[in-house]
């Protein structure tokens, strides 16, 4: 009986997640754009956030939370100002021994934002990250290290160049179409309610514990 509570009340919190984003998101993200850009970090617009900001002109319909992309190099910087601007660490992924494999959620007036970090590693047009997903039926305690299970991402990405969004100035890939194209398929143009990233994008590859090992925090 406890998985189909588990399963309701998750549904309640996304529920409620949602009503802060459509309060919050507007206010949430300028804050956090300007604050990295007067800090000299460079961040761009990434999987969702991206894809509404190209598609759609605002945040997808339904969303509840936010997602940048910045280069693994300003993880340290990203994490320290965050924390010193008072925003609310939420939770890290990570893979043990990995310089760049991480990923950073944080939450500013109940809207949460995440943070994935890229990196090169040959000589083509791409970037690659990671994100993680914890095993299903893993009690979630907070403070400790959890298991977790991770996919990297290939993503063409020829440069940057700028577009106006929600007021603000922001960074978006040069080649923006073809960096959707490979998150979200050929018919990303159309908005697909099913559409489920974790396990729709032809762009995962995804391991086992045993191949790479990954945990996660949670901190709030």
């Amino acid at each position: 009986m406890l998985e189909p509570f588990l399963s309701y009340h998750r549904k309640l919190v996304i529920a409620e997640e949602k009503v802060k984003f459509l309060e919050n998101s507007d206010v949430v993200f300028n804050t956090v754009i300007q604050l990295l850009k007067k800090n000299g970090i460079h961040v761009w617009l990434d999987f969702g956030t991206l894809l509404g900001a190209y598609r759609d002109s605002d945040f997808i319909k339904n969303d509840f939370d936010m997602d940048f992309g910045a280069f693994g190099t300003d993880y340290d910087k990203i994490k320290t100002l965050m924390q010193e601007n008072g925003f609310t660490s939420v939770r890290e992924f990570f893979i043990a021994g990995h310089e760049y494999g991480r990923e950073l959620t944080y939450r500013y007036k109940d809207v949460n934002f995440d943070f994935f970090f890229y990196y090169k590693k040959d000589d083509t047009d791409n970037l690659y990250t990671y994100t993680f997903s914890c095993p299903p039926n893993i009690l979630l305690e907070k403070g400790i290290e959890l298991p977790a299970i991770v996919a990297e991402i290939k993503t063409p990405c020829k440069g940057f160049t700028e577009m106006n969004f929600k007021n603000t100035i922001v960074q978006i890939p040069a080649n923006t179409d073809e960096y959707l194209k490979a998150n979200y398929g050929e018919g990303y143009m159309t908005p697909d309610p099913n559409f489920n990233y974790v396990t729709d994008s032809p762009n995962l590859t995804w391991y086992s514990q045993e191949e790479i090992s990954a945990k996660c925090i949670i901190y709030n």
